[in-house]
């Protein structure tokens, strides 16, 4: 019995994938972005990175909002991803926004200021 082609390449992704695995190392997928393979430990170390760099960038937005007599009532919620920070619900009025994506633009380590929220 022949099985169609796309059936002998899902095998060969699978065996390569648990191979890989039982190797040490990890598949990242991550949407929008190419697949890779990294060593776990390299993964692991990489992300610890990125938590640690994340935590300190929202700290510095935190403190600089608080500092701020103006947006420090707002209790303005965000999520910070690889330098990119995005505030979450409306702004009350486009100046408020303005002013706040002015002041968190302006930190070091910002890449990027939005208001999607979508993390």
């Amino acid at each position: 019995m022949k099985h169609p082609p796309h059936i002998g390449l899902a095998a060969a992704t699978l065996a390569l994938l648990g191979l890989g695995a039982l190797g040490g190392c990890v598949f990242v997928i991550t949407p929008n972005h190419d697949t890779h393979a990294e060593w776990a430990g390299n993964y692991a170390r990489h992300q610890a990175t990125q938590a640690d760099r994340n935590r300190r960038l929202a700290l510095a937005v935190r403190k600089r909002l608080g500092s701020d007599p103006v947006l420090a009532p707002l209790k303005l919620k965000f999520f910070v991803h690889d330098g990119e920070i995005s505030f979450c619900g409306p702004f009350p009025t486009p100046q408020l926004r303005a002013r706040t994506f002015g002041k968190i633009g302006a930190l070091k380590g910002v890449t990027g200021v939005d208001d999607s929220c979508d993390r």
